[in-house]
């Protein structure tokens, strides 16, 4: 093996596995959609039109963790 062999392999091992995916509900999905537009409006994307991972976190998650929780 080449040492460039070696470190694919040392980086396969380390991968995290997965767990079993959860389909979303149509209604989830509405949820989400309607919280991203509501994000867009409020003018919560950056200069280049991307959202930020800490807007995802801080803002946007726990808005639809909350709806959400309301269905449920």
């Amino acid at each position: 093996m080449e040492s460039g062999d070696q470190a694919e392999a040392g980086e396969t091992s380390k991968k995290k596995k997965k767990g079993p995916y959860m389909s979303w509900s149509d209604q989830e999905c509405y949820e989400l959609m309607a919280i991203l537009v509501d994000a867009i409006k409020r003018g919560w994307r950056e200069k280049k039109g991307t959202i930020s991972k800490t807007t995802v976190e801080k803002k946007i998650l726990p808005l639809l963790n909350k709806k959400l929780n309301k269905i449920k």
